[in-house]
């Protein structure tokens, strides 16, 4: 399967953005297939150069890998957590999504906003360029949130969240992890951050998009980990 044929095969898949076909689009992507893909993207120069436009290192800790960029319908990308101590922050999206763990294992940490809670962060409204090569923090705030569940998530599970519940991800024992996220319509225009440390605001931080070499680098790891 190429590039272009996948893009048709799940804009067909997803002429309705539901939860249910979101994972059944990720059933339905066998190990072999996604490798296929990712083969035969690599042999493709036109390919390559796209993806590392639109692909890049996540101010969470992980490679951000769009596959396929459809906002405000849909998004297809690999994230890739290498085995270095991430530390990212709470937030919410402005979408639904869908995902599966290729490899490794995630723990997903899930938070409300709660007064009088035992911890204090500073939270931010997030506003993403209109093509979304960048974004912007603004409305400096204190909440107080709590934890309210803490999963580990494995190799080859399938799971779906609401883009208004906050949560926290990290890879788990410092081990390499990737999965695979299917994001449903934009719903809304901007999200919130939650830190314990400040963060600069008011100005726009652009997105370091990777080089074509990088992203054949990046793809061709994942294959080698994919295939352990």
């Amino acid at each position: 399967m190429t590039l272009s044929e996948f893009e048709l095969y799940v804009d067909n898949v997803l002429i309705h953005n539901t939860p249910s076909n979101r994972e059944s689009l990720l059933l339905n992507l066998q190990k072999h297939v996604l490798i296929k893909l990712l083969e035969n993207i690599l042999k493709n120069k036109k390919d390559i150069d796209k993806i590392s436009k639109q692909s890049y290192k996540h101010n969470n800790g992980f490679d951000k890998i769009l596959l396929l960029d459809n906002r405000p319908y849909y998004s297809i990308r690999l994230h890739l957590w290498n085995k270095d101590k991430n530390n990212s922050n709470i937030h919410n999206h402005e979408w639904d999504l869908s995902g599966i763990v290729l490899y490794g294992s995630y723990n997903w940490k899930l938070y409300s906003i709660v007064p009088n809670s035992y911890e204090n962060l500073y939270q931010y409204t997030c506003n993403y360029n209109n093509n979304y090569s960048g974004h912007k923090f603004l409305n400096e705030k204190v909440v107080n949130v709590k934890k309210y569940l803490d999963i580990t998530i494995s190799k080859n599970s399938i799971y779906s969240i609401d883009g208004d519940i906050y949560h926290k991800i990290s890879n788990n024992k410092k081990e390499e992890a990737s999965s695979l996220i299917i994001h449903s319509n934009v719903n809304k225009e901007s999200i919130n951050i939650m830190s314990n440390e400040r963060l600069e605001s008011s100005i726009i931080n652009f997105n370091k998009n990777y080089s074509s070499d990088e992203l054949k680098n990046l793809l061709s790891m994942f294959i080698i980990n994919f295939r352990k």
